[in-house]
């Protein structure tokens, strides 16, 4: 049997990811078949200009439906599956070309790795790992059935294989994308539609569950896992993942003797799953136990990367594991220890960059020079084209501002500017002193002022007020109202308008009434990292009043925080103590402040 592929594919609404993802499929597939459910978009054309067989189908909330007339219209001898916005990157095209050389069996079911990315953008911090049947012969018989998440169904005679050496990356669950296609909802509807007819399905819970913690609805995605797991059988295709996915839910609802509970029944049927011993290792991090928690660490490292259906989080076997323990050894200053972690980490995953920053905090407490720690950390990062962002948020994190804005220099002159090295620009301006040059910096693209120039402005405001240039700060904080500010930026506005009041001896009014609202505390304290930093204490002395317009417990000890950090240690020590006084309030790091 040769190895002709035809590549079948069910989309609507992909021409953003598309093109990258048919570049991929290049000089692997012969043919290319294109179901298109009713894109709006550019999905056709774009099909089109690669030679794909389009055709059209009309949409009725059954993907297995519409998989299988895909698979009906492929004339090659194996089928091919990937989703609009799946990739495969160079290196594993490579592989998979090298493989594919070879004669395949008929007799196997090739399954791949699939990597999806979570949250704003793609990085090595939120990925997921699951197994997804991708490459099978054609002509078989072979289809797959469930309206939602559809299964392959194949002859009994035929083998589920693993070929982990290619990954495919998916961009499915990025939040824009998620948003922009309604997917949780559009999905939630057809499996609650499903469990109408049987509501003790325990795969339709499962997958109910997974929907409703996606949407952060932890308590009605518990509900749905318990009784997916009434039915627990450990060697079915979800159950490794509706465990983990327990465990998961019930730490982030501080659940924690709950969620070791699942952790015990998760290692029993799966001990080679490095993810629920990194899971525990949080745990035991939230509990301030750190001998359980390096424990749990160093059985994830020892383990490595799991089995492929143990898979799950990228790298908790390995580069997230030894950063974990790096981060646990500064804790207890066993800093050369810690180095050598962090440095593990980055050989795993040359492209996980938060190691970069214990290993520039390590170098401080060494008081290695700034052109040593230069050196060091630009031998970690020498190829990234954002490599100049990263190492300018490094050196502006240990409070190194000057050679942290040196690197945005050299970002902008490589790849120009934009608003989060802009946000960073500013942040180290004003931290640094450099208020007059603050106020002279450009936007960056002035047809679109209000998406751009908003951060801009608000910094630059408040460098008039530290400037005591009060009139020309609440013209610019006007102008940013007109923007259609962000609620979090309306909320700027409003406390630096507050100081201003505060500088000029006028009236001031409660800036928020809702208890514990995080926001404007964070706001605050930075205003007041800033002036400190600039031994601007007038200022400050005035200032600090803002804590007194809102209603939150937690001023006083995020106020002693402050003073920790930036070396007022007596000042941070009498600030827990009224924090503890008056509201009651303290945690694990304002007792070890009161303890040095």
């Amino acid at each position: 049997m040769n190895n002709s592929i035809s590549l079948c594919m069910i989309v609507k609404n992909e021409e953003e990811y598309l093109p990258q993802c048919l570049e991929s499929a290049q000089g692997i597939v012969e043919e290319i078949i294109l179901v298109d459910t009713g894109s709006t978009d550019r999905t056709v054309e774009i099909a089109e200009t690669f030679g794909a067989k389009v055709y059209h189908y009309p949409w009725n909330n059954n993907f297995s439906e519409a998989r299988n007339f895909s698979l009906e219209k492929a004339t090659k001898n194996w089928i091919f599956i990937l989703d609009g916005d799946d990739v495969i990157f160079p290196e594993d095209q490579k592989i998979l070309k090298s493989f594919l050389e070879k004669p395949l069996s008929k007799d196997y079911i090739y399954n791949f790795e699939t990597l999806s990315y979570h949250g704003d953008t793609p990085d090595e911090n939120n990925v997921t790992i699951n197994l997804n049947p991708r490459l099978f012969p054609n002509h078989l018989g072979i289809h797959y059935e469930g309206e939602v998440h559809n299964q392959l169904i194949y002859p009994e005679n035929m083998q589920n294989i693993i070929f982990s050496s290619t990954k495919v990356h998916h961009y499915g669950y990025l939040d824009k994308v998620i948003k922009g296609k309604n997917k949780s909802n559009r999905t939630m509807n057809l499996i609650l539609e499903q469990l109408k007819n049987d509501p003790q399905n325990p795969f339709a819970n499962f997958n109910l569950g997974t929907e409703y913690s996606n949407l952060n609805k932890n308590k009605d995605a518990l509900d749905c896992f318990y009784k997916a797991f009434d039915s627990f059988q450990p060697d079915l295709g979800y159950s490794y993942i509706l465990i983990l996915r327990i465990i998961i839910l019930n730490y982030r609802e501080k659940n924690y003797e709950n969620a070791l509970r699942f952790i015990e029944i998760g290692l029993k049927h799966y001990p080679k799953a490095a993810d629920i011993h990194f899971y525990k290792a949080l745990i035991y991090k939230t509990l301030a136990m750190p001998l359980s928690q390096l424990d749990a660490l160093e059985k994830a490292l020892e383990i490595g990367e799991s089995p492929s259906p143990l898979k799950f989080f990228y790298g908790t076997g390995t580069f997230k594991a030894a950063c974990e323990i790096g981060t646990l050894l500064i804790s207890l200053k066993e800093y050369d220890k810690a180095y050598s972690f962090l440095v593990k980490a980055l050989q795993y995953n040359p492209r996980f960059y938060n190691p970069l920053y214990d290993i520039a905090h390590i170098l401080t407490i060494k008081k290695t020079s700034i052109k040593e720690m230069k050196d060091i950390l630009e031998g970690f990062i020498s190829s990234d084209p954002n490599r100049f962002h990263i190492l300018g948020e490094v050196f502006y994190t240990e409070g190194f501002y000057e050679a942290a804005l040196e690197y945005i220099d050299l970002q902008e002159k490589l790849s120009g500017i934009n608003e989060k090295l802009l946000d960073l620009r500013l942040s180290a301006l004003l931290r640094s002193g450099s208020f007059e040059e603050c106020i002279a910096l450009e936007g960056i693209n002035e047809n679109s002022p209000e998406k751009s120039n908003i951060i801009l402005k608000l910094n630059q405001a408040l460098a008039l007020v530290i400037l005591r240039e009060y009139d020309s700060a609440k013209n610019l904080l006007s102008h940013c109202s007109s923007f259609s500010p962000s609620a979090t930026e309306q909320k700027q506005i409003k406390v630096y308008e507050s100081l201003i009041a505060l500088l000029t001896d006028e009236a001031t009014e409660d800036i928020s009434t809702i208890k514990e609202e995080e926001d404007y505390l964070n706001i605050i304290i930075d205003i007041l990292s800033i002036l400190l930093m600039n031994q601007l204490y007038d200022i400050f002395e005035a200032a600090v009043k803002l804590l007194t317009l809102i209603d939150n417990k937690n001023i006083l000890l995020a106020l002693g925080k402050l003073y920790h950090s930036l070396g007022y240690t007596d000042y941070a020590k009498t600030e827990i103590k009224r924090s503890i006084q008056l509201f009651d309030c303290y945690d694990r790091e304002g007792l070890e402040i009161l303890m040095k």
